[in-house]
C-alpha cells in the first residue's frame, strides 16, 4: 500500500532530478556562452575592425564632414597598442599601431564639397588604409596628403590644393580655422549656417 509519505517521496525524488538535470543543463548552457564570449573576444582582438561611414549633408552644397572620422581614425589607430593582453593579441594578427598628427591642426576639421551626394564607407582593421581611403574618395579633389615621417608607422596629414581654411565661429566660441575642401563661397557660407555657426 502506497502512503501519503511515499507519494511524497517520490513527488520529491522526480523534482530532485528534473532540477538537478536542470542545473546541469544551466551550466552547460553557462559554460558554452562563456566559451563563446571568450573566443568572441580573442577573435576581436586578434581582428579588431573599425568602420567609418561619411554622409552626404542634405544641402545643396552636398558636403561631407570628415572632422569626427578623422578624429576617430586617430583615436583608433591607439587601440589595443597598449602593451596588455589585447595588444598582444592584436600584434598576433598584425595589428599595426600608427601616430597620426595634422599639419596644420585644423586639417582635421575638413569639410568636403562632392557635389554627387557620394557616400564615403570603410570596413578595416588597419588605420593607414582608412585614411588613405578618404583620402582618394574625393577624386579629383585634392583635400588632403597623407606623408610618412621618419618614424616607422608615423604619419603627417597635411591639406591638399584644393582646401583653403576659413574661420568658423560658434556663438561666443573663439574664431576657429576650419578647412574645406572644393566648396564656393556660398557653400561654405551655407555649410557654417548648417552647422550653426558663422563666418567672422
Amino acid at each position: 500500500m502506497i502512503t501519503l509519505g511515499k507519494i511524497g517521496e517520490r513527488i520529491g525524488d522526480k523534482l530532485g532530478e528534473l532540477t538537478a538535470g536542470k542545473i546541469a543543463a544551466g551550466i552547460v548552457t553557462g559554460l558554452g556562452v562563456a566559451d563563446a564570449a571568450g573566443w568572441a573576444w580573442l577573435w576581436h582582438h586578434f581582428d579588431p575592425s573599425f568602420s567609418y561611414n561619411a554622409q552626404p549633408a542634405a544641402l545643396s552644397s552636398q558636403f561631407v564632414s570628415l572632422s569626427q572620422i578623422l578624429n576617430q581614425i586617430e583615436k583608433d589607430s591607439h587601440v589595443y597598442c597598449g602593451g596588455d593582453w589585447g595588444s598582444r593579441i592584436a600584434w598576433i594578427g598584425l595589428r599595426k599601431c600608427y601616430t597620426f598628427t595634422f599639419d596644420p591642426l585644423p586639417t582635421y576639421r575638413m569639410n568636403i564639397c562632392t557635389h554627387d551626394q557620394r557616400t564615403a564607407d570603410i570596413t578595416t582593421p588597419d588605420q593607414l588604409f582608412a585614411v588613405r581611403y578618404f583620402e582618394n574618395t574625393f577624386t579629383p579633389l585634392e583635400c588632403f596628403k597623407v606623408a610618412q615621417r621618419s618614424d616607422i608607422n608615423s604619419y603627417v596629414i597635411t591639406p591638399g590644393k584644393d582646401t583653403r581654411f576659413r574661420k568658423v565661429q560658434f556663438s561666443t566660441d573663439i574664431p576657429q580655422d576650419t578647412a574645406f575642401c572644393g566648396c564656393s563661397d556660398d557653400e561654405v557660407k551655407e555649410i557654417a549656417q548648417a552647422i550653426g555657426a558663422t563666418l567672422p
